[in-house]
């Protein structure tokens, strides 16, 4: 792989609506969130992955595989936050491409509220098949 790719991946919003519709998309009837307003930290997660579906163009057939996450601060409902990722590696083994993206997720004061590390597996066509 060549120079590492900075990505900006964009600001999201965490108002009190837009993490109750996360939270009851994926199933999560824990009332702790909602009762102390704080974002959980899978959604902010959910964000960055899918952000990352859109800034790298992935091919439909692209499957996450592995997720790392570490919180490091609590976010309040309202809050904006903002995240930006590096492809730390790629790499093919047969007819998959695995890429490897590490993320920084910060509050506008610029505190680091996440890092991580997610990888996909891509498909990657092979001329003749």
């Amino acid at each position: 792989m060549s120079e590492p790719q900075d990505l900006h991946l964009g600001i999201w919003e965490t108002t009190r609506e837009i993490v109750m519709n996360y939270l009851s998309a994926v199933g999560d009837k824990n009332q702790l969130y909602s009762s102390v307003e704080v974002v959980p930290p899978l959604f902010i997660s959910a964000r960055v992955l899918g952000s990352l579906l859109n800034v790298l163009e992935l091919p439909s057939g692209t499957i996450h595989s592995l997720q790392e996450i570490n919180a490091f601060k609590s976010v309040p409902f309202g809050e904006q936050i903002e995240g930006s990722a590096t492809v730390s590696g790629s790499r093919r083994r047969g007819s998959v491409i695995f890429t490897t993206v590490d993320y920084n997720v910060s509050n506008l004061n610029g505190e680091i509220v996440q890092t991580g590390k997610t990888t996909v597996l891509q498909p990657f066509a092979i001329e003749g098949k």
